[in-house]
């Protein structure tokens, strides 16, 4: 096995443990936030299940990627359509 095939399926593996833990936890606790400062399960999992691409985005580009407020605000709002940690 090479070392890429190695890191993909490490990779491949924490994201299945977090995802089966995230899935553990009752609905009505998923958006609960520890001491009103921390962050949710549910938030958590939407950055988790989003980072590939931004890898994908970094990786990608010639050049470094370019941030924008209007991109910003775009990945927001699809990451807050997602309801549940399936989605």
């Amino acid at each position: 096995m090479r070392y890429q095939e190695y890191m993909c399926q490490a990779i491949q593996n924490a994201a299945d443990e977090v995802f089966r833990y995230a899935k553990a936890v009752p609905e009505d606790k998923v958006e609960w936030k520890p001491l009103e400062s921390g962050r949710s399960v549910l938030d958590m999992a939407r950055e988790i299940a989003k980072s590939p691409d931004w890898a994908r985005e970094v990786i990608s580009s010639l050049e470094s990627p370019q941030w924008s407020e209007e991109k910003a605000a775009a990945q927001k709002q699809e990451m807050e359509q997602w309801k549940t940690v399936a989605q």
